[in-house]
């Protein structure tokens, strides 16, 4: 019997319910129980699946995925848990066991991810996820259009995380970074080419350089490391995020990040303007060059909020100089004139506008360190970002001098 027969055969017989007035509940009734009428039960399976974006796991720092372990699905990893703080990877490609550590995906937790999948392999390197393969069940005989479409994939337009992907009948795998694989570093000569003072995205760009040396071959390793430090930069941002509790302190990271993002568009494009200014064409690798060094520094910036030990790396320019804030500032200053003085209107139009976006980037930035933002103290930090800027402003005017723009 249905429960339309059984709302029927109430109304009809019982008493109280006679006339018109039992007629209009009926109708009521039948309005509002209708939508139920018909509808499948959601299978287990289904009502089992946890909602979490697969596309966003690539390039995923160590201890958030351990914590998105933890809280999404209930499974807490001895050591990658949501209890991890200020853990950063401090192996090498030579050291198989640290730099490549991460948690494993619980099998018995996959179907939780998606009903079609049977294993999910997670590869790890120095701290963040390298690349992930979701195996399916091979009784599917999935497409690789419905896969694609299934999971939201356009392979055209990938998402900023993930550099490409792989895709066939039974697996689906997600490549974020261009990791060093075991093997590829001579560890014999380990501590001529890699030491405690070197990223392995530096390693890996000296590496490029050494096998290609023409101009095409260091424009090419430049541009990766670039892209490499792009998702360092992003993944050190994506950590300290999570960090915070407060949300004004998560606003007020957010501002500083776009701020710098607008004055990095702005320096980029006067620094290309400006290699234009000399003739030759090892000058090209110039601008890409420094395009890599300021998100690298960038990188580093973020990762001192909460790692101090990181930031040794962000160092650029050779000076001693031990000189007060408003000091390195009045050097900032006077560089900046110095080289308005000597440019054309057309190269003093994209000088300013990356100068006021700098501006604004400081500010915002002296603004979250101020108030909640930087996790470990330093007195100075204001100060290294004006000593910062002065001597880039120097090294453009050196560089004039030096190359006769």
């Amino acid at each position: 019997m249905t429960h339309m027969t059984k709302i029927f055969k109430f109304l009809s017989f019982s008493p109280s319910f006679g006339g018109g007035r039992g007629e209009a509940l009926f109708l009521t009734l039948l309005i509002l129980t209708a939508p139920c009428f018909g509808q499948k039960k959601k299978s287990s399976k289904q009502e089992d699946v946890i909602k979490v974006d697969i596309l966003s796991w690539p390039r995923m720092p160590v201890d958030m995925f351990g914590c998105m372990l933890e809280e999404k699905f209930g499974h807490r990893d001895e050591r990658f848990n949501c209890s991890l703080e200020y853990w950063g990877n401090e192996g090498n490609p030579c050291d198989s066991v640290t730099y490549y550590e991460g948690p494993k995906f619980p099998k018995s937790l996959v179907k939780k991810v998606h009903p079609w999948m049977e294993n999910i392999e997670l590869g790890w390197e120095y701290g963040f996820l390298h690349s992930v393969t979701f195996y399916f069940d091979s009784k599917l005989k999935l497409s690789e259009e419905k896969i694609l479409k299934e999971f939201g994939l356009n392979q055209d337009v990938l998402p900023y995380n993930i550099l490409w992907t792989v895709v066939s009948n039974n697996h689906l795998s997600l490549s974020g970074m261009i990791g060093i694989e075991p093997g590829e570093v001579d560890c014999d000569d380990f501590h001529d080419t890699y030491t405690s003072d070197k990223h392995p995205i530096d390693v890996r760009m000296e590496k490029e350089m050494d096998e290609d040396q023409s101009t095409a071959g260091t424009y090419h390793a430049y541009s990766n490391a670039a892209e490499a430090w792009e998702t360092e930069m992003n993944n050190y941002y994506k950590t300290l995020m999570s960090k915070f509790e407060a949300e004004v302190c998560r606003k007020k990271l957010e501002a500083a990040q776009k701020a710098w993002l607008a004055f990095r568009d702005d320096e980029m494009a006067f620094n290309s303007s400006f290699w234009e200014i000399f003739s030759g064409t090892m000058f090209t690798t110039f601008s890409p060059y420094y395009g890599l060094y300021t998100v690298r520094q960038r990188a580093f910036q973020i990762s001192f909020y909460y790692d101090k030990n990181t930031y040794t790396y962000g160092s650029y320019f050779e000076n001693d100089d031990i000189l007060s804030e408003e000091e390195w500032d009045k050097l900032l200053n006077k560089n900046y004139q110095a080289l308005m003085s000597v440019f054309p209107k057309q190269y003093q139009d994209k000088l300013r506008a990356a100068q006021r976006k700098w501006i604004a980037y400081r500010d915002a930035e002296d603004d979250c360190y101020n108030s909640c933002c930087l996790l470990i103290v330093n007195p100075d930090y204001r100060l290294s970002l004006i000593r910062e800027r002065a001597l880039r402003l120097e090294k453009y005017l050196d560089d004039l001098s030096e190359f006769g723009g």
